[in-house]
């Protein structure tokens, strides 16, 4: 039986022989026996060559690998995915190349309307910034030259004007400046009272300072305008035993509020060692 020939050519290759089987089924487990054999990566059995291709049987579809098919498909169908994405790059060079082409052809048709100006010290000239220039037709084609043999074009001649100090003049414009009334003889009209706050920040007063004692203060001093409302807000001082801060609002008419200011930032109207200076809200107060 060949099963059993092909039994004796793998026992040399066994580190123990295959068992022997008998019974009905002896042929089949025979078989099967060989065949783990030959699937165990861990032996190594001689290689067997087919001496003559039409003895082997023919191969048909159900004892072909699926899965080897299957991965060359899905290899196939990515490479005809690929093909149709580079077409489509293809086909938007071209487009892109058909309209650079027109906008040359737009540029060039430019040029033939527009040529380079020329200039020339002869002849009838045209005055530009102190700057004469001069042509003469030379051809059909409107092509121009100046006399004396050389051309200039249109940006030689603005380069030439920018660098020239006197080509150009400078003009600043000037803010229209507000007026303010002052007089007091005219009464027929009367203009709207507006208030403004002058906001002080005072510091190092002692500690037992009041804010009636500042608004006293404020309200002694002499000056030529009058004081309206004087609101006195002490401050958490950083060592509260030792100085005392606060933030005080001077409201005066808009019209004394320059006025305003120069008195009470001035170092005459408050007593000695007090430290005085402007007052700035936040933008959240």
């Amino acid at each position: 039986m060949k099963y059993l020939q092909q039994k004796k050519l793998i026992d040399p290759y066994l580190s123990q022989r295959l068992p022997g089987r008998r019974g009905s089924d002896a042929e089949r487990a025979t078989v099967e026996d060989i065949l783990k054999v030959c699937l165990n990566p861990h032996i190594k059995l001689p290689i067997f060559y087919a001496r003559s291709l039409h003895r082997l049987p023919p191969v048909d579809s159900s004892h072909c690998d699926v899965s080897a098919i299957l991965q060359e498909l899905q290899l196939l169908r990515m490479e005809v995915r690929g093909s149709a994405e580079l077409k489509k790059e293809l086909n938007t060079m071209k487009e892109e190349l058909r309209a650079m082409r027109a906008e040359l052809q737009e540029v060039s048709s430019y040029q033939r309307d527009f040529p380079r100006l020329p200039t020339s010290s002869a002849g009838p000239s045209v005055s530009a910034g102190g700057y004469s220039t001069t042509s003469t037709n030379e051809s059909a084609g409107g092509s121009a030259t100046n006399i004396s043999g050389g051309s200039r074009s249109f940006v030689d001649l603005s380069r030439d004007i920018a660098t020239d100090p006197s080509a150009f003049k400078t003009v600043i414009r000037k803010k229209p400046k507000l007026v303010v009334g002052t007089s007091s003889t005219k009464h027929e009209v009367k203009a709207v009272r507006t208030i403004r706050a002058v906001d002080i920040f005072i510091s190092r007063l002692h500690p037992e300072t009041r804010a009636d004692d500042l608004e006293r203060c404020v309200r002694s001093t002499k000056n030529d305008f009058a004081v309206l409302d004087v609101t006195c807000d002490q401050l958490q001082s950083k060592y509260a035993d030792l100085y005392a801060s606060f933030h005080v609002a001077i409201k005066v008419d808009s019209a004394y509020l320059q006025q305003a200011v120069k008195v009470f930032m001035s170092a005459e109207t408050w007593p000695c060692g007090v430290f005085v200076k402007r007052y700035f809200k936040r933008k959240h107060e």
